[in-house]
């Protein structure tokens, strides 16, 4: 899969934009981005605006008007049946000092694990945070204050810091962390120390250490608008040991350029079972934005 000049990207997801509203308004349609085209479960080398569908319906259940459009100002319009579920828990380890990839998990809510993705510094303060997904630490009734565990047990001695601030449409979260243990910053267990943080693109290799299928290699295969998702896909040339690139339990763990290890998204969901696999990530440059927090 080749990776796209920034420029191109650029130029398919502003027409993206011009046109996301109409697409989301057809029948089924959950969710848009910019990739490659999917023909019999592969890629083909031409660049898409994509429309997601839990289910493809036959033309002739449909309306002339609810059907998506072959092209848009001259670029392919691909529509793809998938299914998106968030991953979320399973498996124990404690670890000092800490790195992320590992378990954690808001002592609120027993046996909902997910993956400390990464420790980062905040902006204003210089204060250490744990980074996670929204609907691992807060969706149903998590509160600023909630003590965060790793691994996700019920003992003080696990407690590493409180929940401090989360955005649902980013689906991430963050913990001011105690020091009751070492941290280690930049890492994640497996992976080799981050740089920065970047923008993804569409055919960018990418890496990712999560609690269930540890270290796995991917693809971006479509790129959303900002504040949306960005989409991987295994990479065929390092293909996982598990048959699947996230499983759950990786939700909260961070996906990383392979080449330049910067920063490119926070993992949060996965394919349904029977579907061919890919990962949904929220950009990290969007999530650092909003929890204001840099490596």
């Amino acid at each position: 899969m080749r990776q796209v000049e920034r420029e191109e990207q650029d130029r398919l997801l502003a027409l993206l934009e011009q046109h996301e509203r109409r697409l989301l308004a057809l029948p089924g349609v959950y969710y848009a981005d910019a990739g490659y085209r999917i023909r019999e479960n592969r890629h083909a080398d031409e660049l898409t605006l994509r429309v997601f569908v839990h289910k493809k319906l036959p033309l002739a259940d449909l309306a002339a008007n609810d059907v998506a459009p072959r092209d848009i100002a001259g670029v392919g319009v691909d529509v793809i049946e998938s299914r998106r579920v968030p991953h979320e828990p399973a498996h124990r380890e404690r670890l000092d000092p800490l790195p992320g990839g590992m378990e954690c998990g808001n002592r609120r809510f027993p046996g909902r694990e997910g993956t400390l993705g990464l420790i980062v510094r905040q902006v204003d303060t210089g204060e250490l945070l744990g980074l996670s997904n929204y609907h691992l630490w807060v969706r149903g009734g998590g509160q600023a204050g909630d003590q965060i565990c790793q691994p996700h047990t019920n003992l003080e001695a696990d407690v590493i810091g409180t929940l401090l601030d989360w955005s649902s449409d980013l689906d991430c979260a963050v913990a001011r962390l105690n020091h009751s243990r070492g941290f280690s910053l930049r890492t994640a267990l497996g992976l080799p120390s981050l740089r920065s943080i970047a923008q993804p693109l569409i055919g960018m290799s990418v890496t990712k250490s999560g609690l269930v299928t540890g270290v796995t290699a991917a693809q971006i295969d479509g790129v959303g608008l900002p504040g949306q998702d960005v989409t991987m896909v295994p990479d065929p040339a390092n293909p996982p040991k598990q048959n699947e690139i996230t499983i759950e339990g990786d939700s909260g763990s961070v996906w990383i350029q392979t080449s330049t290890r910067d920063a490119i998204g926070l993992h949060h969901s996965g394919e349904a079972p029977g579907k061919p696999d890919r990962a949904w990530a929220k950009r990290m440059t969007d999530v650092a934005k909003a929890m204001r927090f840099t490596l």
